[in-house]
């Protein structure tokens, strides 16, 4: 379980509102990359249908590609 606390809600709201676009939350993503062989990517934007969604204050939403969750939270 993710949860997001009142200031990252507050980040995420702020960042939004500075990019005055669509997107509707921060999404954290892998790609590869890094010395595992994967790195996580944050960006703002609309979930992808596999992703897990947490909501937060406010609304604040984050969004998590399921190949960012360890093993165990499957």
């Amino acid at each position: 379980m993710i949860s997001i606390s009142p200031a990252a809600a507050t980040h995420i709201h702020r960042m939004l509102a500075k990019r005055d676009a669509d997107e509707t939350g921060l999404r954290i993503g892998v790609k590869a990359g890094g010395c595992s062989g994967f790195e996580y990517v944050f960006d703002e934007r609309t979930p992808r249908d596999t992703d897990a969604i947490f909501e937060g204050d406010e609304g604040a939403k984050l969004y998590v590609d399921p190949r960012a969750c360890v093993s165990s939270m499957e």
